[in-house]
């Protein structure tokens, strides 16, 4: 797979460290929707080897953005589930895609290694799209404070990132948690298909490097 994850690494981490500091206010949706232009523009980049195959994917980036964008502007919750939920279904693509190149590369290089950052990182932003999805067809399914996160000024998304990482990476420092059946069960998945990625990414790691040292040992 001879792509480079620099540009995704530095989207997602753009995102990561902006996103919380944003308000309420247009100027700061603007904000929120470039840094998400960037992460859909880079994730194309890197799942991309020609037109055609970013061309669908694309398309469902630009819609979710779109989608997004309309809501956040006409307040409409319906529109919002609809840009959350094809996001997730982007991501969940762009998930897919990444991990079956890293699988099939030979040689463990920093750029494989940024590969695996860039997937655990968009795991995190799938399961706080899935989890907007769900405070917004079921409010009150996540509460911060007493409150559910839905009646949040900056709206569920920006919390629920958050949330989504703390769960992912099973830290759990219980300020915002699951009060639902289904919130659980999806907080409970988030858990465990965060350490199950870094569990195999890891072995899988290593198990290159002993490779090659025996490769480089037998010459």
């Amino acid at each position: 797979m001879q792509i480079s994850f620099v540009a995704l690494l530095g989207a997602l981490g753009a995102f990561l460290v902006v996103m919380p500091l944003l308000g309420a206010g247009s100027g700061w949706r603007l904000v929120s929707a470039v840094l998400f232009l960037a992460v859909i523009a880079a994730s194309l980049r890197v799942v991309g080897r020609g037109g055609r195959d970013v061309l669908v994917p694309g398309a469902i980036g630009v819609v979710a953005l779109s989608l997004e964008i309309v809501a956040e502007f006409g307040g409409s919750p319906s529109l919002s589930i609809a840009s959350h939920a094809i996001f997730a279904a982007f991501l969940a693509f762009v998930i897919a895609t990444l991990l079956r190149g890293i699988l099939r590369v030979e040689r463990v290089t920093g750029d494989a290694i940024a590969g695996g950052v860039c997937v655990y990182l968009l795991i995190g932003l799938l399961w706080a799209a899935v989890f907007t999805v769900l405070e917004l067809v079921r409010p009150g399914s996540f509460l911060q404070g007493g409150a559910p996160i839905v009646h949040m000024v900056r709206g569920p998304y920006s919390e629920l990132v958050y949330f989504s990482y703390v769960t992912v990476m099973t830290v759990g420092y219980g300020d915002i948690v699951a009060a639902t059946p289904v919130a659980r069960m999806l907080a409970v998945l988030a858990a465990v298909s965060g350490q199950l990625y870094l569990a195999v990414f890891v072995a899988g790691l290593v198990g290159m490097v002993a490779a090659q040292s025996r490769a480089s040992r037998e010459r």
